[in-house]
């Protein structure tokens, strides 16, 4: 486009216009050649160029832009130009290279490097069971900040809803992908939670791993071996169309009415392989065979020394001890370590009640008493460890 003023001379069309260190310069794109930019001069050269046809000759334009990228890059990285010494005047000594383009400072994310980003922090934040309001805090964001430039990682508000149906996406068409046209065995397990709500949860197992189905709000309803059953039914069904495999068999707990459960969906199909935890059955047995006279002194001088502040205090100054262990009904193999936690501090328990006579409770000491490492502990001990 014209912009007014005199025409460039068509000898133009056979030259570059390169500015090199201040100075203007016209380089041929026949060969390369650089020279001053006046007219007369550069139709001399494409007289004499080995290369050239006649001023009218059209360029090669592949090797017009072959020199041009190699001019361009001898520009930015080789290109000098002299720094003015004291007496202000250039030193061609001294050499610093061309200012560099914006692009040089700028660190690029393209919108798939983005999504990758994104779906990597979901996924850390999902498995490490983050609070998502993690993503907002200000120390987070200068982290990845300092990690990627440029970069905008999701906020709490996206991480809480598009990209947790990203993931959940791709891992029921990973799940899937696995379970396609397999024997599974569906467990299945009821607990309260944290607010007393009854929930039941699923799992199926399949080649060494388990992978979670979903787990269910009972609500109102009533625990039932009825309901459980019903419950149980619903979710084989789903699973073997969701994910297009077979249950084969049904792992529970030893809960009466989950036995009854059991005998229930046995009778329905005969088929069918339904049995009880194994881990849930040595637990119950390490119980039975327990003293519990024994037992349960052992659990009120564990519960003494861990629920007391200067007891506690007291047993972790002495060296070789360990922090005291309750058992659970619902933590199985706990029984067996608030046994071993017991005979780890047995020492330990001695010599505070020892040193601190006057400060101990008295029936925490009678009740170390009771309980010596003799012949009578001893037998219990080894029951319980042969159980579990």
């Amino acid at each position: 486009m014209n912009k007014g003023g005199r025409p460039r001379d068509p000898i133009w069309q056979h030259f570059a216009e390169l500015e090199t260190c201040g100075k203007l310069q016209a380089m041929c794109k026949t060969c390369g050649h650089k020279q001053s930019v006046k007219v007369n001069r550069m139709k001399e050269h494409l007289k004499v160029c080995s290369n050239a046809e006649g001023v009218d000759s059209e360029p090669n334009p592949i090797l017009s832009s072959q020199n041009l990228e190699q001019n361009t890059a001898i520009q930015h990285s080789e290109s000098v130009q002299s720094e003015p010494g004291e007496e202000g005047e250039m030193d061609p000594t001294k050499k610093r290279k061309m200012q560099l383009g914006m692009e040089h400072f700028v660190y690029k994310t393209s919108t798939e490097a983005k999504n990758q980003l994104d779906m990597a922090i979901s996924r850390f934040f999902y498995g490490c069971n983050i609070p998502f309001a993690v993503a907002d805090h200000e120390l987070f964001r200068k982290m990845i900040a300092t990690l990627r430039p440029g970069y905008q990682p999701p906020t709490r508000k996206t991480l809480a809803d598009k990209l947790l149906d990203n993931v959940s996406t791709e891992l029921q068409t990973s799940m899937q992908k696995e379970l396609e046209h397999k024997d599974v065995t569906l467990v299945e397990d009821g607990w309260s939670n944290v607010h007393n709500d009854p929930v039941t949860a699923t799992c199926v197992h399949v080649n060494g791993k388990s992978y979670f189905v979903k787990a269910t709000d009972n609500g109102s309803a009533k625990k039932t071996a009825q309901y459980c059953k019903d419950q149980c039914e619903a979710t084989m069904q789903e699973v073997q169309e969701k994910y297009s495999c077979t249950v084969r068999s049904i792992v529970i707990d030893n809960e009466k009415k989950m036995e009854k459960m059991k005998r229930m969906l046995q009778q329905d199909d005969d088929r069918l392989i339904v049995y009880g935890c194994s881990s849930h059955w040595l637990n119950l047995l390490g119980q039975e065979l327990t003293p519990s006279p024994i037992m349960k002194h052992v659990v009120e001088v564990n519960k003494y020394f861990r629920n007391h502040h200067q007891p506690s205090a007291w047993l972790k100054e002495v060296s070789d001890t360990v922090k005291p262990q309750l058992p659970g009904e619902t933590r199985w193999n706990s029984q067996l370590t608030c046994i071993d936690t017991f005979i780890r501090n047995h020492a330990g328990y001695t010599h505070i009640a020892n040193t601190h006579e006057e400060e101990i409770d008295y029936k925490t000491d009678k009740r170390l008493q009771f309980v010596k490492t003799g012949e009578g502990f001893v037998k219990a001990t080894e029951a319980s460890c042969d159980c579990s």
